[in-house]
């Protein structure tokens, strides 16, 4: 037994205790844990504190069965699967030591009675018979929606004889696949990519429905009798209940909140709390001697000598073994007296009469305590931009990259050549239509350009799109050129290379209070050798609010201090200025670095004093505002400027900075993510780096969008103050700003009601900002100057009054203003009662409440964003050509640029036709989805190799069952038309006893192909024929011979020589 546990199985569960804090509560309500042989329920006022004991409890009592009640602001659905999941697993339990700790609020919901929980597990096995409409119906029943395809819990869909579902509370989905009636396989997939994961033994997961007020059950009905009820804090408890049974208005509310007041106030409860009583632990609270490691290591050492057994949780596995060899290089190391264990305790706390000690690192270290325990953590990846043409819908703009931007019609099916196929339906100028076959859909990329403006669409077959094509062409390779030639200057100048780390630099990543994701852990390393590289750093690092590209600009700044050099920070506003410097002493705070503001929250006298100082040396760090670019700044040793937004800078003051980049190492931070085709089309172009990991500590924003209602609104922000928190007001009319502000203050008459907005003068928005960072306002009533900069982590409520006017991606930066700490965010999306919300308007809204999950499907947004990135990025000029001709075919004409710039070959720019007669659609039966249906013949239309062709056989057989046979010549000629492509050949058409082949030039396509046959014939400039022997009649016979004839060029290296232009 671990000291800790030894400490639990001393201590004799008490009725009462009072004078309980930190991990003193954990403790106490472990003693009944262990005592108990059933349920242990444990309420708590809030879902914070219910969170800590969870977590307590699972460093404290590793071997104990600890469950944590579903969020209460879930929505209907997911609360229904969490409550059914949750309650199941109680049930399956009889018997056994268990503990669940839950909100007091808990004791109010209406849940499923236990007889229904007992009937609700579904187990879905190999080898069962299964009767798919009876579970359908099943699925529906609990609120399950059928789509096409599933992506979100709460969702299930059928292909065939595949069948997927998606619970709530499982961390992956399931796939069922059936052969006739019998369950075949059960496996997990992937809901981003649709790929299977694992094979699994069985399905299981509970169906039932949130009981009605009538017919329900409560959490007390769980409790058998002699099972323990715990109530941390009674009279917040108390407080709690009558707060949140205000607010409801269902018929039994008033029913269920006396019979929760009277359970806690039953003599049975038993009661842990804060305030005094006639027992206690007699607890103290330990306190470092001192700064970092070795502060813990003066404690350690005292706490011992003293007699003390002490117990240190240390976090996860990687932080526990650092811990013990930082620990030990200091001289101390385990015995029986001293445990370093795995987990987090929230607040350490001395038992003096036991001569305990339980200690939490991250605690003494003044790190934020880890909302994720363990190694378990599944790290959240963001799926971006993958691809946007699955989302094309009729109606939907298209660029054709021969012929210019049409509109989408959706997928028709049509006779050519006595065979029946399905194109792709497109509108240009003057109602012409273009039917394109899918085994050409790569050709026509969804339109995406200038915000929320409609292009003009394009006269068919005119010279009016190749003009706008080759003045895009014209200005992509003007700025490769130039972007080349500043790649070149960089690569000649000669910097200042870094050494490798210091001790002091692991030090202070590792006193980082949160846990690197893998992607900035990545950046980390690219930062570094940056700076380790005689050639000055020019990087420019993106990612989304909160993604913490701070905590990367700090990390570089402190190398560079390390070098005996000086770091400017420079920021666009005076506000952020401030909250950098905040930021940046509080890191370095346990570290000799000096760091200094210039801004205009400075006097003139202490600007001059910085000033002065910077020229002597005697600064390391100095953040400001583009005061730092004046003339009248001067640095003793300049080694790294960092720009926080650089667009939002002046033109002089670009010029300024353009002048430094010759000669400092460059860091430019961008909040504005930018897209990862252009990212890779800009490789060689400009050092880029992206952050697109949400931090692993965030909770999802919990949406709810409602009507004015002033109940609400006055319980959201009642909510927020209570737990120390602030909150923000956002409407964007500043003429009835101070209307809605008076009716704020109205509703929260105790609250400190402030208004900011961009048309007050910039220094009292200014002061408005800087006190509602200092705490001294808590509800800040404002128009969108919020969307972008400050980051004030206790504001975890925000409430959008007139949300249906707002953009997508003004919506979600708006929401990422919260929810940036641990602490659980809400964010309120008000509509006025009056007013009609236009269509579009509602889908913006509709599609924000459901991808409240971090990194969800934001697709939308994310495409917004990210094109602001790109104008950002490229500039005005470059911006035009993206409206003109579409972004997708600007990247492809910038990587074409870089290349051809590189002299790397290039390969043709064709659209290879196979005229042969071919069959060239999915039937469907296979694919009943037309959406789906293209999806495929996107990709299918990508197939350039074999091992291509295996990987998307492998995904269709896992998502839809074994392809049909016509898949087979389809994957055939999508290798061939990508192989004719790269030789130049633009249409292969049957002729009498002959193939006959168009290409961009006859004798160079001819003299390739001469490698594998001598058969061919140049005929002109720009046509081959193929004479075709006996037992070639057939179409699927000519396609199997141009497909083996492509295999030889491949065997002899022919597609290795540089390919020809275009």
């Amino acid at each position: 037994m671990s000291i800790a546990e030894k400490l639990i199985a001393q201590l004799t569960p008490r009725q009462a205790l009072g004078g309980l804090s930190g991990c003193g509560f954990s403790v106490a309500l472990a003693t009944w844990l262990r005592k108990g042989r059933g349920l242990t329920l444990c309420v708590t006022p809030g879902p914070e504190m219910a969170e800590e004991f969870a977590l307590d409890l699972e460093a404290l009592a590793p071997r104990s069965a600890v469950l944590l009640a579903p969020p209460l602001e879930a929505s209907s659905a997911e609360r229904t699967a969490s409550w059914t999941a949750l309650l199941s697993n109680v049930e399956g339990r009889r018997g056994t030591a268990l503990c669940l700790v839950a909100p007091v609020a808990a004791l109010l919901e209406v849940l499923p009675a236990r007889s229904e929980i007992a009937r609700s597990n579904v187990s879905l096995v190999a080898g069962q018979t299964l009767k798919p409409e009876t579970l359908f119906a099943k699925l529906t029943e609990a609120g399950f929606a059928r789509i096409e395809q599933v992506e979100e819990p709460g969702q299930f869909a059928r292909r065939g004889g595949i069948i997927d579902i998606f619970p709530h509370g499982v961390p992956s989905p399931f796939r069922i696949e059936l052969f006739g009636d019998e369950i075949e396989s059960v496996r997990s997939f992937d809901p981003l990519t649709q790929r299977s994961l694992e094979t699994l033994d069985a399905a299981s997961f509970p169906l039932a429905a949130l009981g009605d007020s009538a017919h329900g059950a409560g959490l007390l009905d769980y409790l058998d009798a002699g099972e323990v009820l715990v109530c941390a804090e009674p009279a917040r408890c108390h407080e709690r209940l009558a707060s949140v049974a205000a607010f409801t208005h269902e018929p039994g509310a008033a029913q269920r909140l006396r019979r929760a007041q009277a359970a806690l106030a039953a003599p049975s409860t038993v009661m842990l709390d804060s305030a005094g009583r006639d027992e206690s632990l007699g607890l103290s609270t330990p306190l470092a001697l001192g700064e970092g490691y070795g502060g813990v290591t003066a404690l350690l050492r005292a706490l011992n000598e003293g007699g003390a057994a002490v117990a240190m949780f240390c976090g996860n596995e990687h932080e526990l073994k650092l811990a013990r060899e930082t620990l030990k290089a200091q001289g101390v190391v385990e015995s029986p007296r001293l445990e370093l264990l795995p987990g987090d305790i929230g607040g350490g706390r001395a038992f003096v009469r036991e001569q305990v000690v339980l200690l939490s690192l991250h605690e003494l270290l003044g790190r934020v305590r880890r909302r994720a325990p363990g190694d378990a953590e599944s790290v959240r990846a963001e799926s971006g931009i993958t691809d946007e043409f699955v989302d094309l819908e009729p109606g939907d703009y298209v660029v054709h990259l021969a012929h210019g931007i049409a509109r989408y019609r959706g997928m028709e099916t049509l006779v050519r050549d006595g065979k029946k196929g399905e194109f792709l339906a497109l509108e240009f100028d003057e109602g012409l239509m273009l039917h394109v076959p899918v085994a050409s859909a790569d050709v026509v990329q969804k339109y995406i350009g200038a915000r929320g403006e409609s292009p003009r669409l394009s006269k068919y077959n005119t010279g009016a799109w190749s003009e706008k094509k080759l003045r895009a062409q014209q200005s992509v390779l003007k700025l490769a050129t130039s972007l080349l030639e500043v790649q070149a200057l960089r690569a000649q100048a000669s910097g200042h290379a870094c050494k490798p780390d210091t001790a002091e630099q692991g030090d202070f990543e590792a006193a980082c209070p949160f846990r690197d994701t893998p992607d900035q852990a990545k950046v980390t390393v690219q930062i570094k050798q940056d700076l380790m590289s005689p050639r000055p750093m020019d990087r420019l690092l993106c990612g989304d609010v909160g993604y913490g590209k701070t905590e990367l600009a700090m990390r570089a700044a402190f190398k560079m201090v390390q070098e005996g050099r000086q770091v400017a920070v420079l920021v666009p506003t005076t506000v952020l200025a401030q909250q950098h410097w905040l930021t940046f002493r509080e890191r370095m705070q346990s570290f000799p670095v000096i760091i200094e503001l210039l801004s205009r929250f400075r006097t003139d006298g202490e600007m001059r004093d910085v000033v002065a100082r910077l020229a002597e040396g005697k600064v390391d760090i100095v953040i400001g505002t583009h005061r730092v670019l004046s003339q009248d700044v001067q640095f003793k040793d300049l080694g790294l400027v960092i720009i926080d937004e650089e667009q939002r800078f002046g033109v002089e003051h670009k010029e300024r900075l353009k002048q430094l980049r010759k000669t400092v190492d460059l860091l430019t931070l961008s909040a504005t993510p930018i897209p990862r085709t252009l990212h890779s089309a800009m490789v060689g172009l400009r050092d880029i780096s992206s952050l697109t990991t949400p931090p692993l500590e965030r909770h999802p924003v919990i949406t709810r969008l409602s009507s004015w209602n002033d109940a609400m609104i006055k319980e959201a922000i009642a909510h927020e103050l209570a737990r120390d928190g602030q909150v923000y007001f956002v409407h964007n009319r500043v003429y009835d700003i101070q209307i809605v502000a008076e009716r704020v203050q109205r509703l929260c008459p105790d609250a400190r009601v402030e208004i900011g907005h961009g048309q007050m003068p910039e220094s009292d928005l200014e002061e408005v900002m800087l006190r509602f960072m200092e705490g001294k306002i808590d509800v800040l009533v404002c128009t969108t100057i919020i969307e972008s900069g400050i980051d004030v982590r206790s504001a975890n409520t925000i409430i959008i009054d007139h949300a249906h006017l707002h953009g997508l991606a003004d919506l979600h930066q708006l929401r990422g203003r919260v929810g940036r700490f641990h602490q659980q965010a809400y964010c309120y999306l008000l509509l006025p009662d009056d007013a009609r919300v236009p269509e579009i308007a509602a889908k913006r809204l509709q599609a924000i409440m459901k991808h409240s999950e971090l990194g969800a499907g934001f697709k939308i947004a994310m495409r917004d964003l990210e094109l602001r990135g790109a104008g950002n990025l490229l500039g005005p000029e470059q911006s035009g050509h993206i409206a003109s001709i579409g972004y997708d075919l600007y990247c492809r004409l910038l990587e074409r640029a870089v290349r051809k710039l590189k002299n790397q070959p290039v390969a043709p720019d064709v659209d290879t036709s196979l005229e042969l007669g071919l069959d060239a659609s999915l039937p469907e039966s296979y694919i009943a989805s037309a959406r789906q249906r293209l999806e495929v013949y996107r990709k299918l239309a990508r197939v350039s190799s074999h091992e291509h062709a295996e990987a998307l056989t492998r995904e269709l057989t896992d998502r839809f069952g074994k392809p049909p046979r016509v898949f087979e010549q389809m994957v055939t000629a999508a290798i061939v038309r990508s192989r004719l492509a790269k030789l130049g050949i633009l249409s292969v058409v049957q002729a009498e006893g002959h193939l006959k082949l168009r290409a961009l030039s006859a004798p160079q396509a001819s003299r390739r192909l001469s490698l594998a046959s001598k058969s061919f014939r140049v005929l002109d400039e720009h046509t081959l024929a193929l004479p075709l022997r006996k037992g070639l009649e057939q179409p699927l016979d000519q396609l199997r011979f141009l497909s083996n004839l492509l295999q030889t060029l491949v065997r002899l290296g022919a597609y290795e020589e540089a390919a020809p232009a275009a």
